[in-house]
């Protein structure tokens, strides 16, 4: 009995040396410092003069075509397109009467060059 007084304080001390060790490890490890951010490529910039959002200087802003298209054909414009090859605006109205009417707009001049009814 007398032995087992003796340990009793030996491993409580051990118990509170291991517990005060695990208390300052934690279960996951620091992440490893990251490595400085690379330098992003640049942007190409407008070009000077250019407003943001600006539409390209070889075409009308499309709020313009759509006035043009509105003044020529009533509906809703239920569809637009922009063919960069021939630069030209393929835009589909809807008239009040149900019709569906596509329109062929010069992107450069605002002129109506074909008109097709479905």
């Amino acid at each position: 009995m007398a032995n087992r007084s003796r340990l009793m304080p030996l491993i409580a001390a051990l118990l509170l040396t291991g517990a005060c060790d695990s208390a300052s490890r934690s279960d996951t490890p620091n992440p490893p410092a990251q490595p400085p951010a690379k330098a992003q490529p640049a942007i190409a910039k407008p070009a000077a003069g250019a407003a943001p959002g600006a539409p390209a200087p070889d075409r009308m802003p499309l709020a313009r075509i759509l006035t043009i298209v509105k003044a020529d054909t009533p509906g809703e414009v239920i569809e637009v397109d922009y063919d960069d090859d021939d630069h030209k605006y393929e835009i589909t109205v809807l008239t009040p009467v149900g019709r569906s009417i596509e329109l062929e707009i010069d992107a450069r001049t605002g002129a109506i060059l074909d008109r097709e009814e479905d």
